[in-house]
């Protein structure tokens, strides 16, 4: 179980990916000292398992720290409608063609060899750019997507058939078709 600051955390979104990475088995509390609709979405998005308030009184506290223990989500009704609200916007999104996000060339190059189990070190010296650029596309491709690491990546990508689609309109742009990439193992950068 662990207690973390909001806003200790809230100048990286790469916090809670890493504590999960390290410790998967970890239980993630936030304290916050206020709550917005896309800040709380996001939390539970990545991993968070209850969100709660500064002022939180100790008994409730006590509540929530047993709940989590248990393997269940601790979460107001205020956050409930928030979270239902993002799941709803983005089935919405998936749905209407208009509305799937857009993605250049690049990232979609760079989301062929995240599902090829590429790291970043390795993709950035095949596009022949630095990790740190790989990281910033990644981040973009992630809020674009609504995914928050590369195995969500990958299996967006498999659900969606996106890079599917990329292979079908190269080989019909090209003479010479380009195979599909498979999917083979994903690691963790």
């Amino acid at each position: 179980m662990v207690l973390l600051e909001g806003s200790l955390i809230a100048s990286t979104g790469e916090t809670i990916p890493e504590i999960m990475r390290r410790a998967p088995d970890a239980k993630l509390i936030v304290q916050v000292m206020e709550t917005s609709e896309s800040n709380i979405v996001d939390l539970y998005r990545r991993g968070v398992r209850g969100v709660i308030s500064r002022s939180i009184p100790p008994d409730l506290l006590v509540r929530c720290v047993r709940k989590i223990a248990l393997g269940e989500t601790w979460i107001d009704n205020q956050s409930i409608s928030w979270v239902i609200e993002a799941y709803r916007a983005q089935a919405n999104q998936l749905t209407n063609p208009r509305l799937q996000p857009r993605l250049t060339p690049k990232e979609l190059e760079i989301m062929t060899c995240v599902t090829q189990g590429r790291r970043n070190k390795e993709i950035a010296y095949q596009l022949g750019t630095t990790e740190q650029v790989i990281k910033n596309y990644l981040r973009k491709i992630y809020d674009k997507l609504g995914v928050s690491d590369r195995l969500e990546l990958a299996l967006y990508c498999l659900h969606h058939q996106i890079l599917k689609q990329q292979a079908l309109t190269v080989a019909t742009a090209r003479p010479d078709p380009m195979p599909t990439p498979a999917v083979t193992t994903i690691r963790r950068a």
